[in-house]
């Protein structure tokens, strides 16, 4: 068994679901585009130079979505002093863990695109995720960790 761990250091955003333009065509807008490169390409600056990609199956161990704080919390002094030193707040507000913030990184992980590496190599191969956790941090990312073989 391998694992990896991949820090995105994007502010996580959820992916929307394709929207319908004029005479019945799909697209899928251009912000997202361009957060699909940006995750590939530093996916491709972490992985080892050895990396094997996973190709039988796949268990996300661990997926910790942070958030950059509300103004509001920039306010509270104590929770500002928090955040300050490295401490992070509990986010229950959307976008769902579940669903909508798991697709764009785990999309992205997968099938080879614009030239960048992959790391396994369909999505349909992750049969568990244990750990998904979203928070408020003054260091807004993703942190992915994945066990395979």
């Amino acid at each position: 068994m391998r694992s990896i761990t991949i820090i995105l250091d994007i502010d996580p955003v959820a992916k929307q679901s394709v929207r319908s333009g004029k005479n019945g065509r799909h697209y899928q807008p251009k912000k997202y585009k361009d957060l699909e490169w940006l995750i590939r390409y530093q996916v491709a600056q972490q992985l080892p130079k050895d990396f094997e990609p996973f190709m039988n199956w796949v268990c996300v161990d661990s997926v910790c979505y942070i958030h950059p704080p509300t103004k509001a919390q920039l306010k509270h002094k104590r929770k500002s002093r928090w955040l300050k030193i490295g401490g992070l707040i509990p986010k229950t507000t959307r976008p769902d863990v579940m669903d909508n913030l798991n697709k764009l990184p785990l999309d992205c992980l997968g099938d080879k695109k614009d030239g960048f590496p992959f790391v396994y190599k369909d999505d349909a191969l992750i049969q568990q995720c244990n750990h998904l956790s979203k928070w408020y941090g003054l260091n807004p990312r993703t942190e992915i960790t994945l066990i395979g073989c």
